[in-house]
Protein backbone atom coordinates (compact mmCIF):
# COMPACT_ATOMS: atom_id res chain seq x y z
CA UNK A 1 0.00 0.00 0.00
CA UNK A 2 2.93 2.61 0.44
CA UNK A 3 3.01 4.35 -2.74
CA UNK A 4 6.52 4.96 -2.68
CA UNK A 5 7.35 0.96 -2.97
CA UNK A 6 3.86 0.27 -4.88
CA UNK A 7 5.32 -0.02 -8.32
CA UNK A 8 8.41 -2.62 -7.31
CA UNK A 9 5.63 -4.84 -5.22
CA UNK A 10 2.34 -4.82 -7.62
CA UNK A 11 2.69 -7.96 -9.80
CA UNK A 12 0.26 -10.63 -10.99
CA UNK A 13 -0.91 -13.09 -7.94
CA UNK A 14 1.87 -16.02 -8.74
CA UNK A 15 4.60 -13.66 -9.21
CA UNK A 16 3.62 -11.67 -5.64
CA UNK A 17 3.50 -15.45 -4.10
CA UNK A 18 7.07 -16.20 -5.50
CA UNK A 19 8.13 -12.33 -4.25
CA UNK A 20 6.93 -13.32 -0.95
CA UNK A 21 8.66 -16.37 -0.85
CA UNK A 22 11.67 -15.44 -1.39
CA UNK A 23 11.49 -12.24 0.73
CA UNK A 24 10.57 -14.16 3.37
CA UNK A 25 13.71 -16.68 3.12
CA UNK A 26 16.25 -14.36 2.80
CA UNK A 27 15.23 -11.99 5.59
CA UNK A 28 14.80 -15.89 7.66
CA UNK A 29 18.63 -15.91 6.73
CA UNK A 30 19.93 -12.57 7.38
CA UNK A 31 18.33 -12.47 10.69
CA UNK A 32 19.88 -15.34 11.29
CA UNK A 33 17.80 -18.44 11.24
CA UNK A 34 18.18 -20.87 8.17
CA UNK A 35 19.87 -19.75 4.98
CA UNK A 36 17.53 -20.55 2.22
CA UNK A 37 17.92 -17.85 -0.43
CA UNK A 38 21.87 -17.18 -1.43
CA UNK A 39 23.27 -13.46 -0.96
CA UNK A 40 24.93 -13.87 -4.53
CA UNK A 41 21.68 -13.92 -6.59
CA UNK A 42 20.99 -10.12 -5.01
CA UNK A 43 22.95 -7.60 -7.09
CA UNK A 44 22.11 -9.31 -10.10
CA UNK A 45 18.24 -9.65 -9.54
CA UNK A 46 17.82 -6.12 -8.68
CA UNK A 47 20.73 -4.56 -10.79
CA UNK A 48 18.28 -3.17 -13.63
CA UNK A 49 15.18 -2.83 -11.09
CA UNK A 50 16.44 1.21 -10.69
CA UNK A 51 15.85 1.29 -6.94
CA UNK A 52 17.39 4.26 -5.12
CA UNK A 53 18.11 4.92 -1.89
CA UNK A 54 14.45 6.40 -1.73
CA UNK A 55 13.07 3.61 -2.59
CA UNK A 56 15.11 1.40 -0.15
CA UNK A 57 14.63 3.81 3.00
CA UNK A 58 10.88 3.54 2.13
CA UNK A 59 11.24 -0.23 2.71
CA UNK A 60 12.96 -0.43 5.86
CA UNK A 61 10.54 1.82 6.97
CA UNK A 62 8.15 0.24 6.35
CA UNK A 63 9.50 -3.27 8.06
CA UNK A 64 10.52 -1.65 11.29
CA UNK A 65 6.56 -0.09 11.51
CA UNK A 66 4.93 -3.35 10.67
CA UNK A 67 7.34 -4.83 13.55
CA UNK A 68 6.83 -3.00 16.04
CA UNK A 69 2.70 -3.20 15.34
CA UNK A 70 3.10 -6.60 15.81
CA UNK A 71 4.78 -6.36 19.06
CA UNK A 72 8.78 -6.85 18.07
CA UNK A 73 10.74 -4.90 21.18
CA UNK A 74 12.59 -1.87 19.94
CA UNK A 75 15.80 -3.44 20.70
CA UNK A 76 15.43 -5.90 18.09
CA UNK A 77 13.74 -3.48 15.24
CA UNK A 78 17.12 -1.59 15.39
CA UNK A 79 18.59 -4.81 15.05
CA UNK A 80 16.63 -5.36 12.10
CA UNK A 81 17.08 -2.11 10.39
CA UNK A 82 21.22 -2.21 11.14
CA UNK A 83 20.77 -5.48 9.37
CA UNK A 84 18.85 -4.29 6.66
CA UNK A 85 21.39 -1.42 5.44
CA UNK A 86 23.91 -3.53 5.67
CA UNK A 87 22.77 -5.08 2.41
CA UNK A 88 21.75 -1.76 0.81
CA UNK A 89 24.50 -2.14 -1.79
CA UNK A 90 23.29 -5.32 -2.87
CA UNK A 91 20.00 -3.90 -3.58
CA UNK A 92 21.07 -0.23 -4.70
CA UNK A 93 24.17 -1.16 -6.65
CA UNK A 94 22.95 -1.14 -9.59
CA UNK A 95 20.99 2.58 -10.27
CA UNK A 96 24.12 3.49 -7.92
CA UNK A 97 26.91 1.88 -10.64
CA UNK A 98 24.87 3.23 -13.85
CA UNK A 99 24.23 6.06 -12.68
CA UNK A 100 27.59 7.12 -11.94
CA UNK A 101 28.36 6.08 -15.37
CA UNK A 102 25.70 8.05 -16.76
CA UNK A 103 27.13 11.32 -14.66
CA UNK A 104 31.08 10.36 -15.85
CA UNK A 105 29.72 10.30 -19.57
CA UNK A 106 27.60 13.82 -19.17
CA UNK A 107 31.26 15.10 -17.74
CA UNK A 108 32.83 14.49 -21.11
CA UNK A 109 33.09 17.07 -23.62
CA UNK A 110 33.23 14.49 -25.95
CA UNK A 111 30.36 12.66 -25.49
CA UNK A 112 27.00 13.80 -27.55
CA UNK A 113 23.92 14.55 -25.00
CA UNK A 114 21.31 12.24 -24.43
CA UNK A 115 18.75 14.97 -27.03
CA UNK A 116 21.56 14.57 -29.99
CA UNK A 117 21.36 10.88 -30.09
CA UNK A 118 17.80 10.86 -30.15
CA UNK A 119 17.95 12.40 -32.95
CA UNK A 120 17.07 15.83 -32.08
CA UNK A 121 13.93 17.47 -31.74
CA UNK A 122 12.49 15.65 -34.24
CA UNK A 123 13.42 12.30 -32.35
CA UNK A 124 12.58 13.72 -29.38
CA UNK A 125 9.02 14.14 -30.20
CA UNK A 126 8.90 10.99 -32.10
CA UNK A 127 9.96 9.41 -28.61
CA UNK A 128 7.37 11.28 -26.79
CA UNK A 129 4.62 10.49 -29.28
CA UNK A 130 4.98 6.83 -28.97
CA UNK A 131 5.27 7.29 -24.84
CA UNK A 132 2.22 9.07 -24.77
CA UNK A 133 0.14 6.04 -26.81
CA UNK A 134 1.37 3.52 -23.98
CA UNK A 135 0.63 5.88 -21.01
CA UNK A 136 -2.85 6.60 -22.41
CA UNK A 137 -3.72 2.78 -22.52
CA UNK A 138 -2.13 2.26 -18.92
CA UNK A 139 -5.47 2.65 -16.61
CA UNK A 140 -2.93 2.94 -13.88
CA UNK A 141 -1.60 6.39 -15.01
CA UNK A 142 -3.82 7.00 -17.75
CA UNK A 143 -5.70 9.64 -15.81
CA UNK A 144 -2.70 12.14 -15.99
CA UNK A 145 -2.38 12.12 -19.82
CA UNK A 146 -6.02 12.13 -20.96
CA UNK A 147 -8.75 15.02 -21.01
CA UNK A 148 -9.12 18.52 -22.99
CA UNK A 149 -5.77 19.85 -22.37
CA UNK A 150 -3.49 16.30 -23.09
CA UNK A 151 -1.88 18.00 -26.24
CA UNK A 152 -0.78 21.13 -24.26
CA UNK A 153 0.55 18.85 -21.56
CA UNK A 154 2.50 17.16 -24.54
CA UNK A 155 3.92 19.86 -25.80
CA UNK A 156 5.17 21.94 -22.62
CA UNK A 157 6.60 18.22 -21.87
CA UNK A 158 8.15 17.69 -25.29
CA UNK A 159 10.09 21.51 -24.60
CA UNK A 160 10.84 20.70 -20.73
CA UNK A 161 12.37 17.09 -21.88
CA UNK A 162 14.46 18.60 -24.43
CA UNK A 163 16.07 21.11 -22.28
CA UNK A 164 16.64 18.65 -19.57
CA UNK A 165 18.47 16.04 -22.21
CA UNK A 166 20.38 19.11 -23.32
CA UNK A 167 18.76 20.38 -26.30
CA UNK A 168 19.86 23.97 -27.13
CA UNK A 169 15.82 25.29 -25.86
CA UNK A 170 13.99 27.51 -23.40
CA UNK A 171 11.55 26.39 -21.54
CA UNK A 172 9.38 29.21 -19.88
CA UNK A 173 6.72 26.89 -18.28
CA UNK A 174 5.71 26.45 -14.95
CA UNK A 175 8.28 25.22 -12.34
CA UNK A 176 7.62 21.53 -11.97
CA UNK A 177 6.39 21.69 -8.09
CA UNK A 178 3.66 24.29 -9.61
CA UNK A 179 2.52 22.46 -12.32
CA UNK A 180 1.77 19.21 -10.38
CA UNK A 181 0.55 20.65 -7.37
CA UNK A 182 -3.15 19.71 -7.76
CA UNK A 183 -2.30 16.37 -9.23
CA UNK A 184 -2.67 13.07 -7.03
CA UNK A 185 0.36 11.81 -8.52
CA UNK A 186 3.07 9.57 -6.05
CA UNK A 187 6.32 7.68 -6.31
CA UNK A 188 3.99 4.84 -7.93
CA UNK A 189 2.80 6.92 -10.88
CA UNK A 190 6.57 9.01 -11.71
CA UNK A 191 7.63 4.64 -11.59
CA UNK A 192 5.36 3.81 -14.01
CA UNK A 193 6.21 6.92 -15.85
CA UNK A 194 9.69 6.43 -15.77
CA UNK A 195 9.34 2.39 -16.87
CA UNK A 196 7.33 3.43 -20.48
CA UNK A 197 9.78 6.60 -21.11
CA UNK A 198 12.61 3.70 -20.71
CA UNK A 199 10.97 1.34 -22.95
CA UNK A 200 10.18 4.20 -25.39
CA UNK A 201 13.73 5.05 -25.72
CA UNK A 202 14.35 1.48 -26.35
CA UNK A 203 11.33 0.59 -28.89
CA UNK A 204 13.20 3.81 -30.72
CA UNK A 205 16.67 2.64 -30.79
CA UNK A 206 18.41 3.93 -27.94
CA UNK A 207 20.85 1.96 -26.02
CA UNK A 208 20.83 0.85 -22.84
CA UNK A 209 23.84 3.34 -21.56
CA UNK A 210 21.80 6.44 -23.06
CA UNK A 211 18.45 4.74 -21.09
CA UNK A 212 20.56 5.48 -18.14
CA UNK A 213 22.03 8.91 -19.32
CA UNK A 214 18.36 10.06 -19.58
CA UNK A 215 17.40 8.56 -16.03
CA UNK A 216 20.07 9.79 -14.27
CA UNK A 217 18.82 12.87 -15.53
CA UNK A 218 15.24 12.67 -14.74
CA UNK A 219 15.30 11.02 -11.21
CA UNK A 220 16.62 13.66 -9.50
CA UNK A 221 13.23 15.97 -10.59
CA UNK A 222 11.27 13.75 -8.42
CA UNK A 223 11.51 15.88 -5.43
CA UNK A 224 10.12 18.78 -7.32
CA UNK A 225 7.52 16.93 -9.22
CA UNK A 226 6.03 15.32 -5.57
CA UNK A 227 6.69 18.57 -3.57
CA UNK A 228 3.46 18.42 -2.60
CA UNK A 229 3.95 15.54 -0.36
CA UNK A 230 6.81 16.92 1.24
CA UNK A 231 6.09 17.73 5.08
CA UNK A 232 7.11 21.67 5.33
CA UNK A 233 9.80 22.39 7.73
Amino acid sequence: QDERLRYHFETGKVRQRALRRKTYQYLCGVFGGPVQYSEEHLRPVHYNMNITDRHFDAFVGVFADVAVDVGVPQDAVAACRATLNGVRPDITTGWAARGEAARERARDPEQETVFEKMGGVKGVRRVISHLYSMLQKDKRINVFFEGSKWQVVKASQETFLMKVLGGPVRYEGRPLSVAHAHLEMSDYHLDIFLEHWGKALKENGLAPADVDDSMVALEPLRSEILKRLQPEL
